[in-house]
């Protein structure tokens, strides 16, 4: 099948809309409803513990005392009372037989190891390699299903019988906690209310007056030692007047640990920090020491190094003695083959010759040795015999040339579509430890057609890209100054490449420049500085319906048909992200912060080169751009519990262009609508401001049939997420937001912005979305219906018609998560 016909059958109409969302609603109604019956597997002496609650507590968070809970009450999907999963795990128990289970894995070894032995006998090595991996993983699979039960039981769960030890067991558990954070006397009981075969279990806590810190010090025979504690002791998690907690004691016993391993004692050990408390002082107060312990030798040893060694080649087979040894900034180095330049790799050596040995040094070295990308593995170890103390590093290097490609599915805008990279890599180039890149890349994606939403084709892209990366600043620094950036991995990027579009109105080149440089401190913040990016952009052809479309727009004061000349684009730009707590493993509480800003044809200001079109000059010559834009992208992920969460995000930003066309090049507009922003409407159809499309006869356009670029955007988006069952997740969210012009639009009344009364023009959506979690992607759809619509007239903007025939809800399809 063509594939831009497959794409047009994929989109679905709104007929085709309106029934697979009824799909999706009334799919999961029976598996809801059938979770209700969940009482009926209780047996005649059991109850279900319904639920479980905590009361009396002030000071401690319920979210932090149930996470003591020794038994889980059943999952509910959403804060409906079925159990589904209980369902499945019973549907799954009664078709699961450990007997039959094991009868067939004995039958499917015993098929196995004949075919193996006929391999082995017809000499087929290859054969017998892959047959010995299928019998591993077929083992595997029965093993899981004898452990852990069918995959039905596995989504599932079993019922939640009521267990009186683990309430009991939870009771003293709650009890303990509440001591360790500093309410020596808190109480804790429990009660226990049963209805209708359902428990119901209250745990009453009373946390009373907590103990609080009175008097800390610390106690050591070592000089060194105390001085560096005494410098630090302000850093201590453990200060008078804050509650006495016994995990205060494990964090400053890790941080006196880190202290001193950092700082030359290399074989100190936790075990030498030991606390004294008194908590009979005064009226709840507490009396802390902590000792200092001595070793059997009598003396902690301060280690100094005597030397560095670096081997470069450590996985280079040959005699020792036929090593190359040269000296460079005190580190002594050996190699077969001097390929690599000592001065680059002191840059990223935080370990010296009389320096005192450090811990956060040592794996600082490893970690911006492998940001080079030159290492296969790097080791670092230290030898202390013959009263010296040594570090060794060792690396093995990766292949000088690598090829890769990768076949996948992406999508922008519209629908997925398949993409195919194919990337080349030389290391090492002039061996200076720079990297030389060619990637190419072949996508085709569903996007709507710029004038008609109902009409998706193929859009297909075509790119090439040369980059040379230098493991340094390419700028004039000192040599001082370059060692001391070592440790932000600095990185200068040179990069060329040419990229065509081809859309159903239009195609477009771009051949690309740009000098970048790159720095990061650790994986918490990442600085992009784009010193150049030079484009030329084309627009070869562009049909007839799309030309009288923007020469409509141009006659009406919009200068959107300038964005589509030739034209010549430079920019200069900055961009710092910042992921708070390891933002993207969604495991704990974590934040993302992305800030951009950028002005293109700045330069230009001062001097304009002969080629640029001008005001004598308006046949020829490539048009240019002058602009400054901002932007703002801030994200939230809140995991409540192991199987929900809470996310919500912010963007915004503001373009403002000025010169010659005052006009965007048409990649730097914004847009809202779509899988990645305002879900109840199509992409990039929503705004701007209050304007309203109309169709010929002047009634409106439910549809939006054109993408719809601003010049401001703010877009606000929060999920609740929930897994549901094995790959699949759910998730109900509500999207608000809009773009708007700087200006006023004559052919778009309505659409600028206005600051006291933008928050009136704020799209609002709502939904529900399942996400298909695979190993290799998330495949996610949501169904989006619009909530309040500032296109329509005043009095009618609130709406909540799921099953409207105007557009109302809308299918969105999207790889990954929203954000």
């Amino acid at each position: 099948m063509n594939l831009a016909v497959l794409f047009e059958t994929m989109v679905p109409s709104r007929i085709a809309t309106k029934i697979m969302v009824r799909v999706f609603f009334w799919a999961f109604i029976p598996l809801f409803l059938s979770g209700c019956l969940g009482t009926k597997y209780l047996d005649e002496n059991e109850v279900l513990l319904r639920k479980q609650q905590i009361e009396g507590n002030e000071e401690l968070s319920a979210t932090t005392m149930e996470s003591y809970y020794q038994q889980e009450t059943n999952r509910q999907i959403l804060f409906f009372p079925v159990y589904p999963y209980v369902y499945l795990y019973h549907w799954g128990l009664n078709n699961y037989d450990k007997t039959e289970i094991r009868a067939d894995k004995e039958d499917k070894m015993v098929e196995i190891n004949a075919k193996i032995e006929e391999a082995k006998a017809e000499d087929k090595e290859n054969k017998v390699e892959r047959l010995e991996r299928k019998k591993e993983r077929k083992e595997e699979k029965f093993d899981k299903k004898l452990r852990e039960g069918n995959i039905l039981m596995r989504w599932g769960e079993p019922l939640a019988v009521l267990d009186t030890g683990a309430v009991r067991t939870t009771t003293e558990q709650l009890r303990l906690l509440m001591s360790s954070r500093g309410y020596l006397n808190s109480e804790a009981d429990f009660n226990i209310d049963v209805e209708d075969k359902k428990a119901y279990v209250t745990y009453n806590v009373e946390e009373k007056t907590a103990w609080t810190i009175d008097t800390f010090q610390f106690r050591t025979d070592d000089e060194a030692i105390r001085e560096l504690i005494s410098g630090t002791l302000e850093e201590s998690p453990i200060q008078q007047g804050e509650n006495y907690e016994t995990r205060d004691l494990d964090a400053e016993r890790q941080r006196v640990d880190e202290l001193l391993k950092n700082n030359g004692f290399y074989d100190f050990s936790r075990q030498y920090l030991v606390f004294n408390v008194d908590t009979t002082v005064d009226d709840h107060k507490a009396w802390v020491e902590m000792v200092v312990q001595k070793p059997r030798s009598g003396t902690h040893k301060r280690y100094k190094l005597d030397s560095v060694i670096f081997v470069t080649d450590a996985s280079e087979s040959g005699e020792e003695e036929a090593r190359k040894v040269k000296q460079y900034q005190g580190v002594t180095y050996k190699y077969y083959d001097d390929i690599y330049s000592r001065k680059i790799l002191d840059r990223r050596l935080f370990i010296y010759p009389d320096s005192f040995y450090s811990k956060q040094n040592t794996f600082e070295t490893q970690r911006q040795l492998a940001n080079l990308d030159m290492f296969k593995f790097i080791n670092i170890n230290y030898d202390t015999t013959g009263g010296r103390f040594v570090a060794n590093i060792f690396t093995s290097p990766l292949k000088s040339y690598q090829t890769s490609n990768e076949v996948g599915v992406n999508v922008s805008q519209g629908l997925p579509g398949p993409f195919y990279n194919l990337s080349f890599k030389k290391r090492n180039v002039f061996g200076g430890l720079e990297i030389l890149e060619l990637n190419g890349r072949i996508a085709a994606e569903g996007v709507a057609s710029f004038s008609d939403p109902e009409n998706v084709y193929q859009s297909r892209e075509y790119s090439a890209n040369l980059s040379l990366i230098f493991p340094q600043f390419i700028f004039p620094f000192s040599d001082n100054f370059q060692r001391k950036i070592g440790e932000y991995n600095p990185k200068t990027r040179v990069q060329t490449g040419y990229s065509f579009t081809n859309r159903p109105e239009y195609e477009r080149s771009n051949l690309n420049a740009a000098l970048v440089y790159t720095w990061q401190k650790d994986t918490k913040i990442f600085y992009n500085l784009t010193l150049a990016d030079l484009s030329v952009i084309r627009t070869p052809r562009t049909t007839e319906a799309f030309d009288s479309l923007l020469l409509t727009l141009f006659e009406n004061g919009n200068n959107l048909i300038n964005s589509f000349n030739s034209a010549f684009v430079s920019s200069v730009s900055f961009s710092p992200t910042f992921s708070f707590n390891n933002y993207g493993d969604y495991e704990q509480k974590a934040s993302y912060l992305k800030l951009f800003v950028e002005s293109g044809g700045t330069t230009l200001n001062l001097y304009k080169p002969r080629f640029l079109k001008s005001e004598q000059m308006d046949s020829t010559g490539l048009d240019f751009y002058q602009w400054v834009k901002f932007f703002a992208d801030y994200r939230q992920n809140i995991p409540l519990n192991q199987n929900q969460s809470f996310a919500w995000r912010i963007n915004a930003g503001a373009a403002k262009p000025y010169g010659r066309n005052e006009a965007l090049p048409y990649e730097k507009y914004f847009f809202a609508g779509g899988s990645n922003s305002v879900r109840a409407w199509r992409p990039r159809r929503l705004g701007p401001g209050s304007y309203t499309p109309r169709l010929a006869d002047g009634s409106r356009d439910y549809q939006s049939l054109f993408e719809q670029p601003g010049e401001i955007i703010f877009v606000a988006s929060a999920e609740f997420r929930r897994k549901i069952i094995g790959f699949l997740n759910g998730a109900v969210f509500v999207d608000a937001g809009n773009v708007w012009t700087i200006s006023e639009d004559r052919s778009r009344p309505g659409a600028d912005f206005s600051l006291t009364d933008f928050y009136q023009e704020m799209a609002i959506g709502t939904g529900i979305g399942f996400r298909f979690d695979f190993s290799f992607l998330i495949l996610r759809l949501d169904i989006a219906t619009k909530v309040r619509d500032p296109a329509i007239e005043e009095g009618s903007k609130w709406l909540f018609r799921p099953f409207g025939d105007r557009e109302e809800t809308v299918l969105n399809i999207g790889i990954g998560y929203p954000f």
